[in-house]
């Protein structure tokens, strides 16, 4: 309820998130403002409690598209948050505010809060590159939003079956590169033993079963006894591969994608009897319900022309309006997307983000869309949470980047330099164009001197 959501925001020192733009409500009484106040000013900000919830029960100046969206949005701040300033404490205070406010039962008995725990602890350890989102693609939006069968069907299929490789293809499509697939290994020409690590009987049968119906080559021991991990606190599945094996790592990535959300690790010396001398052994955890999932579709998109235009001039008087309440270099966009503006209601904005740090926001609306803002943010604070895990690091002409992706979709390119960041974001939906981001990421200049 709305309350847990407000203790869980509040126990974890409120969430930062990226706003796109101005949001404002104040409820007197008309029929036009009866919904939840609002005052929010863009850019990237901490959200306590109360604003995080209205923020993310905000849609009616826009869609519940877009609610959906920063939904969305709101759930992976905070997960950059957990990854990167957090503790098993504070993991533990949210899960009691979990217990305490949501009305859910449990098949088989069993305590609710230790489940919990254990997910989030789980959550908590997930590295860079497992938080995946997916889009119906089709929409038809209308009193109701409707799509066809087979988009559904495919967005579906995307989403129990996360291509991991998506942003790695999609950064080398938009760089003209020929997309960073690695060549496959055969299931025939994989060996596999299979040991049980949740305790559960018969759950390594069934693994190997599933395994074999595809094509692998399972391993069965003589003893059964062996079909067993040295313990059965395994909570999600691991796929071990053999080092000594050519191909062995490749071979366990791909058994991994089987499994949803295996981990891939080196043999150890405790499981090299277990592994029966196979090429890859995968222990099963509790999160295995009895099925591998198909393999992932590739959706690397296909590389496009940038839409962009060179206008320097949208923003270059605000920004030397201001050059002398910060205290690091700006940047003038010289591209923008062709049917952005500057945003008229909040343009630009100079604030702190946090005590000792300066940003200046720049918001711009993309004329062809409902809500279609995106923005520009600079700033002296190098370390925000957001940038903690860029999946790609590049230079262009010497400058150096960090590529920021949401499955196939670039969501935000920056610009690092010794003394500011210099983020390129993306609207709540990913709009524009991997290639149009990059664009006018390139397009960021130092603001003359006069």
């Amino acid at each position: 309820n709305f309350l847990g959501f407000i203790q869980i925001v509040d126990r974890v020192g409120g969430v930062w998130v990226d706003v796109d733009r101005r949001y404002y409500n104040k409820n007197v009484g008309t029929a036009a403002t009866n919904y939840a106040n609002i005052d929010l000013r863009p850019g990237y900000q901490l959200l306590k409690g109360r604003d995080a919830l209205a923020y993310v029960r905000y849609r009616h100046t826009d869609s519940d598209l877009y609610r959906l969206a920063r939904q969305q949005q709101f759930v992976k701040a905070l997960k950059e948050q957990v990854s990167s300033n957090f503790s098993v404490f504070k993991a533990l205070k949210v899960v009691g505010a979990i217990t305490h406010n949501v009305e859910i039962g449990q098949a088989g008995g069993g305590s609710l809060e230790n489940t919990i725990r254990r997910y989030a602890l789980f959550a908590y350890g997930l590295p860079s590159g497992h938080f995946f989102q997916t889009k119906i693609d089709n929409l038809v939006v209308g009193n109701e939003v409707s799509a066809p069968t087979a988009s559904i069907q495919a967005a579906v299929h995307d989403f129990e079956t996360p291509d991991v490789e998506a942003p790695r293809n999609a950064a080398a499509v938009a760089f003209g590169r020929k997309a960073a697939g690695v060549k496959s290994v055969p299931p025939s020409h994989i060996s596999i033993s299979v040991l049980n690590g949740n305790g559960i009987t018969g759950s390594a049968t069934t693994a190997a079963n599933e395994l074999g119906q595809r094509g692998y080559q399972v391993v069965y021991p003589a003893n059964s006894a062996d079909r067993n991990a040295p313990n059965y606190k395994y909570f999600h599945t691991i796929v071990y591969f053999d080092k000594r094996q050519a191909r062995s790592q490749v071979a366990a990535r791909e058994v991994a994608n089987l499994f949803g959300d295996a981990d891939i690790e080196r043999l150890p010396a405790s499981l090299r009897q277990k592994a029966q001398r196979a090429m890859v052994t995968v222990v099963v955890g509790s999160t295995f319900h009895e099925t591998l999932a198909p393999a992932p579709v590739d959706r690397t998109p296909k590389k496009q022309p940038p839409h962009v235009r060179s206008d320097p001039g949208q923003t270059l008087p605000m920004l030397r309006s201001v050059r002398r309440k910060v205290d690091f270099p700006l940047m003038v966009p010289h591209t923008l997307e062709r049917s952005s503006y500057a945003d008229r209601e909040v343009p630009i904005r100079i604030y702190s983000p946090k005590k000792g740090e300066q940003a200046v926001r720049l918001t711009f609306l993309d004329s062809m869309e409902l809500a279609g803002y995106w923005g520009i943010e600079e700033t002296s604070w190098d370390d925000a949470p957001v940038l903690q895990q860029p999946n790609f690091e590049h230079k262009i002409k010497g400058r150096e980047f960090d590529f920021y992706y949401d499955g196939p979709h670039l969501h935000m390119v920056v610009l690092k330099t010794p003394k500011a960041s210099y983020w390129v974001v993306n609207t709540l939906t990913d709009t524009l164009s991997n290639e149009t981001m990059i664009e006018i990421a390139k397009g960021l200049r130092p603001l003359p001197r006069r």
